[in-house]
């Protein structure tokens, strides 16, 4: 699966997005700069410098994630509390 720049995947209100929900990119997925995925009122936005590799796993109750420039991203999780919990951030 390819996902190109502004490509946005939207799940409907009677779909109910858990904490235990979990995305990941492999090596055939291109997630560009304005690439948007919202789940009811969780938004993801990944700008133009943030690298989503295979092995990057986004687990998340409901709270919006920002990957600013600095950031590459391993894994993050959110739990249901929707408190941040940052694994591994490298700046």
């Amino acid at each position: 699966m390819t996902v190109f720049n502004t490509t946005t995947i939207m799940f409907d209100t009677t779909t109910s997005v858990l904490g235990t929900t979990t995305i990941v990119f492999n090596t055939t997925t291109s997630v560009s700069d304005t690439t948007t995925i919202v789940f009811n009122t969780t938004t993801i936005v990944f700008d133009t410098t943030t690298s989503v590799s295979d092995t990057t796993t986004i687990v998340f109750n409901t709270t919006t994630i920002v990957f600013d420039t600095t950031t590459t991203v391993s894994t993050i999780v959110f739990d249901t509390t929707t408190v941040v919990k940052v694994l591994e951030k490298t700046c």
